[in-house]
């Protein structure tokens, strides 16, 4: 920014600032301390106490699901024992990641693997600088030089004390901590959204397979057969999948292929996620007239992974004009009407990554596979298409939830990540943004 002063900007050691942002270091600012060293004899100590290490600190948040415990002396307990509103900052590990202490645990201390930091006056507001260290570790990079990259980094404490933290006014400090607090709160509720309809589809799957598309409370009135795959209705049938579907293998990959004078977009194992297809980064190899007809995908094939995660499979949908695919995925096509290609993308889903229907998933030996012949073995359940068709709608409907909060989540995302960005250099400030805040409950 050349003329970042007449802008209302300085040129500061990290970058262009407004103006009336002074810098102060972290040492002016807190008062902090590093925590307990762990000891054999403090885990074996008599006042067993949770203690939060470098995996509980992440960033924003405290993960108490894993505690550990250590002995801790009364005259250390006051010394160590946490109290809401402490900052806790990784000195190793990924250096610098903060989060705030909430109470979490009645009673809780910290090792020596974490700075607490406690504001020494009005000065800096401990959620400003929450953020503020996620954008300067994680966004702009603006403290390489003062950890010690070497096998292990560090972010000592006379390294910390010198870090230079830009301090906006109080009032600026906090409306940006409930700007950037408010879409991570959106965030975070839309992740939990995400988690509560996978867990649906799981438990809605589980029952779809073993009872039919019936309401769970008449699950007690539907007659199950014992079969090889596990239960299922006793008017559903049993059929290798070779009577159902026509299966191939893809291109192989071969040096010439790639140099070849006919490059074609392909799919390849990473392409093929459950239940979708992912074309953001497609590789290209030559298919020739005869293997373009052999190995071009139409709308419809049904994709299956023989190697990485096994059984893997999705639906190709025609996401690009024209495409093909490899030797690491089968392709199905019906043979007949007996099974719909939506139907058997969600039973590989069932029987691979949540029932192991086959004992195919623990197979990672060196590397897992699934090649053709174990394939067409595979035994199918096959309702009828009215069933088959229930089933498929049933979990299409979970699917497009799931779907829909994915991409709110994608784009709260991108939102918080460019707030952050603008709002931490000043390139937008929060009495320009078109929406309110409030501070009423910040740290």
């Amino acid at each position: 920014m050349g003329n970042a002063a007449t802008n209302g900007f300085a040129e500061t050691e990290l970058g262009p600032l407004p103006s009336e942002w002074p810098l102060i270091s972290f040492g002016d600012l807190f008062e902090s301390k590093l925590g307990k060293m762990l000891s054999k004899a403090a885990r074996q100590g008599n006042l067993p106490k949770p203690y939060m290490r470098n995996a509980n600190v992440q960033w924003l948040n405290v993960d108490i699901s894993d505690v550990y415990e250590m002995d801790f002396a009364e005259h250390e307990q006051s010394k160590f024992r946490l109290v809401p509103g402490d900052i806790l900052i990784c000195e190793g590990g990924e250096v610098g990641r903060t989060a705030i202490w909430r109470g979490e645990i009645a009673e809780c201390y910290y090792q020596k693997a974490i700075h607490r930091a406690r504001p020494k006056d009005g000065r800096i507001d401990a959620e400003f600088f929450m953020y503020h260290m996620l954008h300067s570790f994680t966004g702009e990079k603006r403290y390489t030089g003062f950890g010690t990259e070497t096998t292990i980094a560090h972010l000592p404490a006379i390294k910390l004390k010198m870090l230079p933290i830009p301090c906006p006014s109080m009032e600026e400090q906090r409306a940006i901590a409930g700007a950037l607090r408010t879409v991570q709160r959106a965030k975070e509720a839309t992740e939990k959204v995400i988690a509560a309809a996978r867990q649906l589809k799981q438990s809605l799957m589980r029952h779809l397979f073993t009872y039919g598309p019936v309401p769970f409370q008449q699950a007690d009135h539907v007659e199950l057969q014992e079969t090889e795959v596990g239960d299922i209705p006793v008017e559903w049938r049993l059929q290798k999948f070779d009577n159902l579907f026509e299966s191939r293998l893809g291109k192989m990959l071969s040096r010439a292929a790639k140099q070849g004078m006919s490059p074609k977009p392909y799919l390849r194992n990473a392409n093929v996620q459950w239940g979708r297809i992912e074309t953001h980064d497609l590789y290209e190899m030559d298919f020739d007239e005869n293997e373009q007809a052999k190995f071009r995908l139409r709308n419809g094939d049904v994709l299956i992974c023989e190697g990485g995660e096994v059984g893997r499979t999705a639906i190709w949908r025609d996401e690009l004009p024209e495409c093909y695919y490899q030797k690491a995925l089968h392709l199905a096509r019906p043979r007949n009407g007996h099974m719909l290609p939506d139907f058997l993308s969600y039973h590989m889903m069932n029987a691979f990554l949540l029932s192991n229907t086959y004992g195919l998933v623990g197979t990672r030996t060196t590397i897992a596979h699934l090649p053709g012949v174990k394939l067409k073995a595979l035994l199918m359940p096959v309702p009828s298409t009215g069933d088959q068709e229930q089933i498929v709608k049933a979990l299409d409907s979970v699917n497009e939830k799931e779907r829909s909060e994915v991409g709110k989540l994608e784009a709260l995302t991108e939102m918080f990540d460019s707030l952050l960005h603008d709002l931490m250099t000043g390139q937008r400030r929060v009495h320009d943004l078109d929406f309110d805040f409030t501070d009423e409950d910040a740290a």
